[in-house]
């Protein structure tokens, strides 16, 4: 399979993916992640780092450990799905020549794009609600999403030069 097509397909299952977990309702989409955080809480290597930490040993404090933990994961799961697209979008860009700068904002563009899809069509899904702050944190795993892509883009075509084009 050719470069381009991969990157074309791989942009096309991220935009899916964030489409797809919007669609779950909220009670869904809850459950996912607090089973999550129910999983890595009841680690015992995990619980007893966070033992030290807790001021009270009580229901409530770990509760609220809990809840804190299922809020991280939940931005992180949207900050990670978003920083896939823009790394692949950057990719792809990268395999029509276009030059750094647009390639980085072209690809910025959609993500922001896309967010505020996701956002507006996560007000007609049950128990889901539409906020400004996902929309910020999708752009941020936008941006470092891009740079990563950058990165290694950079770093690839370093490695890549001929040794006489070094000196």
């Amino acid at each position: 399979m050719n470069k381009k097509l991969m990157f074309i397909l791989l942009v096309i299952l991220a935009i899916g993916f964030i489409f797809f977990n919007s669609s779950k309702s909220g009670s869904e989409s809850n459950y996912i992640s607090k089973s999550l955080v129910s999983r890595f809480i009841a680690n015992k290597e995990t619980t007893e780092v966070f033992n030290d930490f807790r001021s009270d040993k009580s229901e409530y404090d770990l509760n609220n450990l809990y809840s804190k933990m299922n809020f991280i994961v939940r931005k992180l799961a949207h900050g990670t799905e978003y920083f896939i697209l823009a790394f692949s979008l950057v990719m792809l860009f990268n395999n029509f020549n276009i030059r750094f700068r647009e390639k980085f904002i072209y690809s910025l563009f959609i993500v922001l794009i896309i967010a505020l899809l996701d956002e507006f069509y996560q007000m007609y899904v049950p128990d889901r609600s539409s906020l400004v702050s996902d929309i910020v944190i999708d752009f941020i795993g936008g941006i470092l999403g891009s740079l990563i892509s950058s990165l290694v883009i950079y770093i690839r075509r370093s490695f890549n030069k001929p040794y006489d084009s070094i000196h």
